[in-house]
């Protein structure tokens, strides 16, 4: 019996979730990115998107902003340095 992905969590349909729900869906993409199934790496490259710094945040740009550094404040132990290479340079440009 295995846990079912929830790559179906979608932040753009205004649902609330909980911070254990944002963590499980960080914690499945960055599992689920080194699979190279399409929906996976374009789940993983939405989530790195969304923490690249723009010039003007809308407010539903910060709120996807918080919820994904809650994600994966959450799931940070799923963090693989050779898998996620790209996750940690958008991170140390916050300031």
């Amino acid at each position: 019996m295995g846990v079912e992905l929830r790559q179906d969590l979608d932040m753009d349909d205004g649902g609330v979730y909980s911070d254990y729900d944002l963590a499980l869906h960080v914690k499945d993409v960055l599992l689920s990115v080194s699979s190279g199934d399409v929906v996976s790496v374009e789940n993983y490259k939405e989530l790195v998107g969304r923490l690249y710094p723009r010039e003007r945040h809308s407010p539903d740009d910060v709120a996807k902003l918080v919820a994904s550094l809650k994600g994966l404040s959450g799931a940070a132990s799923y963090i693989d340095s050779a898998v996620h290479a790209g996750l940690p340079s958008p991170l140390f440009a916050m300031s």
